[in-house]
């Protein structure tokens, strides 16, 4: 199917560019999930924004198998720090163990000491967000060491 046909198709199922989304893609309700670590990268945008990357699957009975990408970004100044320590903090929760020089070479070393968590389970907390000088919204994650079943 050619690009002029897949347009064809989106305009005669009534797509409105000016007012419909172009996604289908929701946010995970706000809430605690079991998920696993599946795919760590490092990212760079056209604008030069670098993120660490985390792709996790959430186990929970009514969203089994879907994605949750985690971000922690690496570009703003202001939140280095704490942007550092969430690092840290999701590392720990994997069983990772983050020195300095993690951070030396981010997109090298720190996506091989995030490989280490591979199929690792943890539980996520999200919680969504808006900026009100900017509109935009999004959701944070926090991740804790999974509870042992029992």
């Amino acid at each position: 199917m050619s690009l002029k046909d897949i347009a064809a198709q989106i305009l005669a199922e009534g797509f409105n560019p000016e007012t419909d989304p172009v996604s289908d893609f929701d946010n995970l309700p706000d809430g605690t999930y079991d998920a696993i670590l599946e795919n760590v990268e490092w990212r760079v945008s056209d604008s030069g924004f670098e993120w660490l990357s985390l792709q996790f699957t959430i186990l929970n009975e009514g969203f089994e198998n879907r994605k949750y990408f985690g971000m922690i970004s690496f570009s703003n100044e202001k939140m280095m720090k704490l942007n550092i320590k969430i690092a840290m903090k999701t590392a720990a929760a994997l069983g990772i163990e983050l020195t300095a020089e993690s951070f030396e070479q981010p997109e090298v070393n720190l996506v091989e000491a995030f490989q280490e968590g591979l199929g690792r389970e943890v539980e996520l907390e999200l919680k969504s967000w808006t900026s009100k000088k900017t509109g935009k919204s999004g959701q944070n994650f926090t991740a804790s060491p999974a509870v042992p079943f029992s």
